[in-house]
């Protein structure tokens, strides 16, 4: 939440043609990584959706055993 103020007043801060382009590639240096870190969270929590269904499936199969006899 506060970087979005802080880089637009060091965008302001900075003058001239040459800051200009240094800004924008950063802008979008950090679009690109925030990119990237959403990829990797929603792996992440597929990854841990498949565990969790797994664990269950096991934990009913656990629990079905004990009525079978």
């Amino acid at each position: 939440m506060y970087f979005i103020p802080q880089a637009l007043g060091e965008a302001f801060e900075e003058c001239g043609t040459a800051a200009e382009n240094n800004v924008l590639e950063q802008v979008f240096a950090n679009v690109g990584v925030a990119l990237h870190h959403r990829v990797v969270a929603v792996v992440v929590d597929a990854f841990q959706l498949v565990a969790a269904l797994l664990r269950l499936e096991q934990d009913f199969g656990a629990f079905k055993s004990l009525f079978t006899d």
